[in-house]
């Protein structure tokens, strides 16, 4: 026991001590108090030794969690789907769908590249439902043979709480330009329809949550938080800036954990993450008349048809 109080005693000493001091000399001048006014300015809300801490523990337990995940996710070369067949060959309806939604993230997200280009916040476009925007971008494009888009795809509609909380719970604190606030909205609703609207006309199927597809739930909450609490982290104490509220919790329930409000953040949005795939996503997925593709004991996928191919067959038939 004396051994462990002794090593934990010279590693805050040795470690943490000097990380906490280094921390505090890039922004001696950061307020103690967080400045309600603004979401973008950050605060020593948490002490500099504090942050330096949970640096450490969060990054190695979410790095764990990813590779453990990881090693659980199913075989995604099994994936046998009309996703294999040209988008060309859909018919014009899935064809129109699609193109809509490329055009809708271009001007979406190019709208959101000027706001913060205008109001000197580029840092802030490396906040999650900007890089995922950046991400359906590049799915609209990323070639279809290839399986490695399946599972930045599910990444991303696995964490499509994040849009849904901008959208209950905005923080306009920082908007106020012309249509700002329109494109805001705009911007996350395409968040949540777009890949809706890939589950139907089978750009990409939905794994169902059960069994091996559960992992690929897991991995995809710990992907996004390990995002957050490394590179967002690393950058939000470089630069003082309140990226994605790591420096200060946002107005709200929040607040009332004080210096403890990241675990319970953490926890919130795990909690989030199964319950909008479960509910959220589950309850589309039955509306769209699309069912989650199963995963064999094995990780090998079941064959899947996707709800506008099944419509495009019946029509023909």
């Amino acid at each position: 026991m004396q051994v462990a109080l002794d090593t934990l005693t010279a590693l805050d000493e040795f470690f943490f001590e000097p990380i906490a001091k280094h921390l505090h000399s890039l922004h001696p001048n950061l307020p103690s108090i967080a400045d309600r006014v603004t979401s973008v300015q950050g605060s020593w809300h948490l002490s500099p030794k504090q942050h330096a801490i949970e640096f450490v523990i969060y990054n190695i337990l979410f790095a764990l969690a990813v590779w453990l995940a990881a090693k659980r996710l199913p075989n995604w070369s099994t994936l046998v789907s009309e996703t294999t067949v040209p988008l060309s060959s859909r018919g014009w309806f899935p064809r129109l769908l699609d193109a809509l939604c490329t055009v809708a993230m271009l001007v979406f997200y190019g709208s959101a590249i000027y706001y913060k280009t205008v109001r000197g916040h580029l840092l802030f476009l490396l906040q999650p439902c900007h890089i995922f925007s950046v991400l359906l971008l590049l799915l609209c494009f990323w070639p279809e043979k290839s399986l490695k888009r399946h599972v930045l795809f599910h990444i991303h509609i696995h964490c499509l709480w994040g849009a849904l909380l901008a959208l209950v719970f905005p923080d306009f604190r920082d908007y106020g330009m012309y249509l700002e606030i329109h494109f805001f909205i705009m911007q996350h609703l395409a968040l949540v329809i777009v890949p809706l609207v890939w589950v139907y006309t089978g750009r990409f199927p939905l794994v169902s949550m059960y069994g091996r597809g559960f992992s690929v739930t897991i991995f995809a909450f710990f992907v996004h938080a390990l995002y957050h609490s490394f590179v967002l982290a690393s950058l939000a104490l470089y630069t003082g800036n309140n990226l994605n509220y790591l420096m200060s919790p946002p107005t709200g329930i929040l607040e009332s954990f004080g210096s403890f409000y990241r675990p319970v953040m953490y926890a919130f949005c795990l909690v989030l993450t199964i319950i909008v795939r479960f509910v959220v996503i589950g309850t589309a997925a039955k509306l769209l008349r699309s069912k989650p593709v199963d995963v064999n004991a094995n990780g090998h996928f079941e064959v899947y048809t996707s709800p506008a191919v099944q419509h495009q067959h019946q029509h023909q038939e």
